[in-house]
């Protein structure tokens, strides 16, 4: 299963806070008391009857690894004001294949519980927040752990999966080295974005020496080609630049949008490029054919 890009603005749109779900129906499962928790014979909250749900998300999507975190919403109803009640928000790791996409939304559990957040009940609609780069690359379900008077109830899951998918690993096909090339020279580049999904924006690009390697990505040096999915290729003539020492560089992002649009959305941190802290382009010396 492919949960593309497309999807990801919806999960931004989550971190509009409670009262953009506030007219959320509130009907959910039936929450008994498990078997590690006994109730009273006098009214004590192992004769309550609480109701929960995972309100938001309802759908399957997916989001980059590299997404900022992200609020699951819930609702608790039933509790009385006399009652101690937390709520656990939990993920728990479905089934993948080797590209890291679920293979069933709807299956069970393969790992554990993954508790992030616990609070005190306050008011019926409340959430915890989903660190997609925490949880690392793989596909996951929602939800909530409720505790009443030290009564842990059983678990209630959500109906909807996140597929965290790894963010693109650019690399240099071609050439395959770092070059020195005459000015008559014809320079093919070929470039591999390295989406798991081949869903991607990239913007290929030049570097001067003298050229800030700081600025944003949309910025980066001269701008050689853009395109979409995981392969490019662009021709240099070697004669439009002169001699000189030169490194060429690539921007690669899953957001759905370009590189540039990335930028304006403020979503800088969703894009890969070469060169970076640990990597190092194709450098290129362009030199005098007379000499």
């Amino acid at each position: 299963m492919r949960m593309g890009p497309g999807s990801i603005s919806v999960a931004r749109g989550w971190r509009l806070g409670i009262s953009a779900v506030a007219m959320a129906c509130f009907a959910g499962c039936t929450m008994q008391p498990s078997d590690n928790g006994g109730g009273s014979d006098n009214g004590g909250s192992g004769d309550a009857t609480v109701t929960a749900k995972i309100v938001a998300p309802a759908t399957d999507f997916g989001i980059s690894v590299l997404e900022d975190p992200i609020s699951v919403f819930y609702s608790v109803t039933g509790a009385t004001s006399t009652q101690m009640v937390d709520v656990s928000g939990y993920y728990v790791p479905l089934d993948t294949n080797d590209q890291g996409e679920c293979i069933d939304p709807q299956g069970s559990a393969v790992g554990d519980r993954v508790i992030v957040e616990t609070r005190q009940l306050d008011g019926d609609l409340d959430f915890f927040s989903f660190d997609p780069g925490a949880a690392g690359v793989g596909c996951y379900r929602f939800g909530v752990l409720v505790t009443v008077d030290g009564v842990e109830l059983d678990p209630v899951d959500g109906d909807a999966a996140v597929e965290v998918q790894a963010p693109p690993d650019p690399s240099f096909v071609l050439p395959e080295t770092d070059l020195t090339v005459l000015t008559t020279a014809q320079v093919l580049i070929r470039i591999d974005a390295g989406d798991p999904q081949n869903e991607v924006a990239w913007r290929l690009f030049i570097l001067r020496e003298e050229d800030s390697r700081t600025v944003s990505p949309d910025q980066l040096g001269q701008e050689l080609a853009r395109g979409t999915g995981n392969v490019g290729e662009y021709t240099l003539s070697a004669s439009d630049y002169g001699p000189g020492n030169y490194e060429i560089g690539v921007s690669a992002t899953d957001t759905g949008d370009s590189v540039t649009a990335t930028v304006a959305e403020g979503l800088t941190a969703r894009i890969v490029t070469i060169p970076n802290n640990t990597q190092t382009g194709r450098f290129l010396t362009i030199v005098d054919s007379q000499n």
